[in-house]
């Protein structure tokens, strides 16, 4: 007999949990990355970032 692979109500949650680590991650990397080059188009991002204090990012 074969059976279907399924994740489980834990494994759904741990995907979940790295796919929002690595959308963070790659948010991370490509703000510093924008604000090291210059680029301007971040303004409202750079608005949010500030409201949340969060501008060391």
């Amino acid at each position: 007999t074969t059976q279907t692979p399924a994740l489980g109500l834990l494994g759904t949650i741990a995907a979940i949990l790295k796919l929002l680590i690595e959308l963070f991650v790659g948010l991370i990397v490509y703000l510093r990355t924008s604000r090291l080059l210059g680029i301007e188009e971040l303004g409202p991002i750079r608005r949010v970032l500030d409201r949340f204090k969060l501008s060391w990012i």
